[in-house]
């Protein structure tokens, strides 16, 4: 993100402070903000998460490189989606509606968030 081209002189300024203007969707921005700037509001993998903000999370730390929030969201996702074998051997199968993604689909959840 800090490698975004530096605004020209002139350009919109709040506070004294240019405004970077971004092409992502505002939700999704809100939600990555907020696991940046505020303690505790992207938890865990151990914690159950949104999917919105989960997904959010996961494609903006990817895109302006992120690593640190992108492994978080990826371990999140592994609860639902282990590649291991013999995690899915240990979990039990839930139902899980996948808002963002327009579908229902079986996803595997860990025994221990039932």
């Amino acid at each position: 993100m800090f490698r975004v081209p530096q605004p020209e002189e002139g350009s919109d300024l709040l506070s004294g402070v240019p405004v970077v203007a971004l092409s992502d969707p505002p939700d999704e921005v809100a939600h990555w903000l907020k696991a940046t700037f505020v303690p505790g509001s992207f938890p865990t993998c151990l914690d159950v998460v949104d999917w919105e903000q989960l997904l959010a999370v996961l494609r903006l730390s990817h895109k302006y490189h992120v690593p640190y929030f992108r492994r978080r969201a990826l371990e999140h996702l592994a609860k639902y989606f282990p590649i291991d074998f013999d995690q899915v051997q240990e979990n039990i199968v839930d139902i899980v509606e996948l808002p963002r993604l327009g579908v229902t689909c079986t996803a595997i959840a860990e025994s221990r968030l039932s």
